[in-house]
């Protein structure tokens, strides 16, 4: 039985229909089964991100994916719903609300959890590259005054190119998100009332140097992860069906979170590198289901360099796998900071 650690991760939960968030798809017409994205077993869907299987025909691929349709405002189709609850989103600072949790003596966001595991592998599923933990890659734990205490385990992380959140209307070159199950104190894995797990997701920006002059220098963490691949083309990055096992190479996941500010967010406040905007939202890839009791963005950026993130791209296929934004329906963005 893992046991936990209280001095882990704070970060919002996510309630979703896979254990896998990385549903995403950057070539003209990648595969999906809904055992890949839903936890159900059926045909095979195929869904992209341009034409006739792109993003704003999602809702209309597979009976089970219709709620991509009903936040799509920029469509404005016969299913829009007012009141849906989709992701991506534009996060607009000035009206972002402080958490009330805001100067307690715990951290929002901790790590001290997160562990340097061996055994990982790196593949390139189609849609996005993606680093698994066939055993866990360490443990954070989440508090705020309505959920209580929650306990994760972190399962994966993949890659998006551009961004798919955006901060006042800019986009960054890339968006890394961080996938965790819940554990129970029994060692469990914690399910909804549908049977599925129970997850949190982290939502790291990359800066290319668009948008901060300070940054756009090659990303350490990049650059470690992708030497140990032992590949030659795209920077590193696998190709489509690639997978590559590094066990005996440990990563220390940790190490791709922000630790420096850039000039322009310290001169506007920011004080803490973990500082983060949490909303409610959804998977942002097909069924796009509105289980997402929290989604966590990182307000400070990590660097990259233009050849890591057109590298990636190119790895993928030389096509952009991000969703656009959806229409934020009324729902409050907060900020939380240690």
């Amino acid at each position: 039985m893992r046991r936990w650690n209280r001095n882990s991760v704070l970060i919002g939960s996510v309630l979703v229909g896979a254990i896998a968030l990385a549903g995403c798809s950057s070539s003209d017409s990648t595969t999906a089964t809904h055992e890949d994205t839903g936890g159900h077993t059926g045909t095979e869907v195929h869904f992209s991100y341009t034409g006739e299987t792109g993003p704003l025909h999602w809702g209309s691929l597979d009976t089970e994916w219709e709620v991509c349709g009903t936040g799509d405002a920029v469509n404005v189709s016969a299913t829009y719903d007012e009141h849906s609850t989709q992701s991506p989103i534009d996060i607009v600072t000035a009206g972002v609300a402080l958490r009330a949790d805001n100067g307690t003596n715990a951290k929002a966001i901790d790590l001290s959890g997160y562990t340097t595991p061996t055994d990982w592998t790196i593949a390139n599923n189609g849609h996005t590259v993606q680093v698994s933990y066939p055993t866990g890659g360490g443990e954070m734990a989440f508090k705020n005054a309505t959920l209580g205490d929650k306990h994760y385990e972190l399962l994966q992380y993949h890659f998006h190119t551009t961004s798919e959140h955006s901060v006042d209307g800019a986009s960054y070159a890339m968006e890394m998100h961080l996938v965790h199950k819940e554990v129970g104190a029994d060692g469990h894995d914690v399910l909804d009332a549908e049977g599925n797990n129970v997850l949190a997701v982290l939502g790291v920006l990359f800066d290319d140097g668009t948008n901060y002059s300070d940054l756009g220098a090659d990303n350490p963490f990049l650059a470690s992860m992708l030497s140990n691949t032992g590949l030659t083309t795209n920077g590193g990055w696998p190709e489509e069906t690639d997978t590559v096992a590094a066990a005996g190479t440990s990563m220390d996941v940790a190490y791709a979170l922000p630790t420096t500010i850039p000039a322009t967010l310290a001169a506007n406040g920011i004080t803490d590198a973990m500082t983060f905007y949490n909303y409610t939202g959804s998977l942002t890839t097909p069924p796009c289901t509105e289980s997402v009791q929290d989604w966590l963005v990182l307000a400070v950026p990590v660097t990259v360099s233009h050849t890591q993130a057109s590298d990636f791209m190119a790895a993928i296929g030389g096509h952009h796998n991000n969703r656009p934004i959806q229409e934020l329906n009324g729902r409050t963005v907060t900020m939380g900071m240690n």
